[in-house]
């Protein structure tokens, strides 16, 4: 499933508030591909939060959100 990225990245615009986003603001939705990356780079030792993460790939894609 790593590699199965379908559609995505893909922007959406959010229907029902959620993850912090509100109503009619963009959210990426990224493939877990991103994920993996974004997760090998954190150095032995170092914690990154789920939120952090989201943060950062949104912050990749210049959205305002990532789910």
């Amino acid at each position: 499933k790593l590699n199965d990225s379908k559609d995505m990245p893909k922007v959406a615009v959010v229907k029902k508030a959620m993850l912090g986003a509100k109503v009619g603001e963009k959210m990426l939705i990224a493939p877990p591909l991103a994920y993996d990356e974004l997760m090998r780079r954190v150095p032995e030792g170092e914690v990154i939060s789920t939120v952090q993460m989201r943060q950062k790939l949104a912050k990749r894609h210049k959205e305002v959100r990532c789910s």
